[in-house]
């Protein structure tokens, strides 16, 4: 078992671990990204379930009380990134200000505070390539706070880049007039991606979607592929690729088990669709 904390001078602070067993109730002081490298990790946040996994990531706001769990045979490596309240106000101040605002108003004694959804979230792009160099930096004992201060700086922008992506453009997409109909609708299919999230590996109807979500099927299939580009359907058959992908990567399960535990019925349906998502068959890339 190996532990990892670092409070920087911003702050910001960095909490790594990797082990089997853990389970505890916190107070979450600071807006915090939750992360894991390897296995999942699961969260109750609000009587909320969510399991993080390596293609994902969760939010949690400042102020919120959680329980967090790892229960595996296989060690857990996990990471927390913690924003300080004043960091978060003078990144959006800087960003979302005109330079000629900035050079007028120096200082601003205010401090607003920001809150996100607390949902799950897709680890891609910047953010992905920026957390594995700081993994990495992590592991190999790197203890420059000034990096580390760099690292997380680019860790929040690049998760504003994926909020505005997953969450402010998916809401524009919506064929609403009024905007708190848009921010009500993404709300409840945010429900419906956390569900397919955490129970991906078992049989979902579309109907218990829709019931978890708070929306008709017809209301949840019209707005989902609207907002999303993509039906549920798909979105939890994406879902499963990439559990399955990790499993074969990583893991030593036959083929044959990885279908079943990621939740497809039949193998040779699986092999096609992996092969079109990943240009690859399953057998020549666990080669």
């Amino acid at each position: 078992m190996e532990t990892y904390y670092k409070r920087l001078k911003n702050h910001n602070s960095l909490f790594h671990e990797t082990k089997r067993f853990s389970q505890k109730d916190y107070l979450n002081e600071d807006l915090t990204l939750k992360f894991v490298f390897s296995g999942s990790q699961s969260y109750r946040v609000n009587k909320k379930d969510f399991f993080v996994h390596p293609d994902c990531f969760l939010t949690i706001n400042k102020g919120t009380n959680y329980e967090s769990k790892i229960q595996s045979l296989n060690y857990v490596d996990s990471m927390s990134i913690s924003f300080d309240s004043g960091f978060i106000h003078d990144m959006h101040r800087t960003y979302f200000n005109t330079t000629s605002y900035l050079l007028d108003n120096l200082s601003d004694n205010r401090i607003n505070e920001y809150t996100f959804p607390e949902t799950i979230l897709p680890l891609k792009s910047n953010l992905a390539f920026n957390l594995q160099h700081l993994n990495r930096y992590i592991k190999n004992k790197g203890s420059d706070d000034h990096l580390l201060e760099e690292y997380l700086h680019h860790s929040y922008i690049n998760y504003l880049e994926i909020f505005n992506q997953d969450i402010i453009q998916a809401e524009e997409r919506l064929n609403f007039l009024k905007q708190h109909t848009k921010t009500e609708i993404i709300k409840r299919l945010n429900l419906a991606k956390d569900y397919i999230y955490c129970n991906y590996n078992q049989p979902i109807e579309l109907k218990t979607i829709a019931q978890h979500s708070y929306l008709s099927v017809n209301h949840l299939l019209r707005t989902f592929k609207q907002a999303f580009g993509e039906s549920p359907h798909q979105f939890l058959t994406k879902i499963r690729l990439k559990r399955a992908h990790q499993l074969i990567t990583n893991s030593t399960y036959s083929i044959n088990e990885i279908v079943t535990n990621v939740g497809f019925e039949c193998s040779s349906s699986f092999i096609r669709l992996y092969k079109l998502h990943f240009k690859t068959t399953p057998a020549r890339q666990r080669k």
